[in-house]
């Protein structure tokens, strides 16, 4: 998320993602669930050779793998605030031998679905802002009203992969 900053900080990165990694032992994860693969890809790091070659490593396996990020890899529009062009570059490179079934991400405050990608909806933030996607912009979104919600992601033993939004509050 942006416990570490933002892109245009990047003199900060080392510093805010070692006192990160202090208080919750990593910046990453890979772990095998059932049948899956469930990989957290730090996207701050993306482009860091170290960094790509664990993703790489992480994403090939036998097993069909979910990828969790911040930032999408794909579906962001051009507006300032999308995974800058070269990283998402890297990142694509790093799982390109990985059987990367889904690619899980916020970072938006919107629930939207488009191939492997499925970005979540905000807990705390309801889309208000202007960089987010709204009705009648050209984005498909799935769940357009801005109402808070977390994706629940399906594995099923067969390696199939579905989703749904819940709202436990409804």
């Amino acid at each position: 998320n942006h416990d570490v900053g933002f892109f245009d900080e990047p003199e900060h990165f080392e510093r805010r993602i070692a006192t990160f990694c202090d208080a919750w032992g990593a910046d990453r994860f890979s772990i095998d669930l059932g049948r899956w693969r469930v990989v957290g890809a730090n996207t701050y790091r993306f482009g860091n050779e170290q960094h790509d070659r664990w993703l790489a490593s992480a994403v090939e396996s036998d097993r069909p793998t979910l990828l969790f990020t911040h930032q999408p890899l794909a579906g962001e529009p051009d507006d300032g605030w999308e995974l800058p062009v070269t990283l998402r570059a890297a990142a694509e490179r790093a799982i390109a031998q990985g059987d990367v079934r889904s690619v899980a991400t916020g970072h938006r405050h919107r629930h939207w679905v488009s191939g492997r990608a499925v970005w979540c909806p905000s807990m705390t933030i309801l889309g208000s802002d202007p960089w987010d996607p709204v009705p009648g912009s050209g984005w498909r979104l799935d769940d357009s009203d801005g109402r808070h919600g977390i994706i629940e992601h399906r594995l099923g033993p067969d390696g199939t992969h579905d989703h749904a939004v819940i709202r436990p509050w409804d």
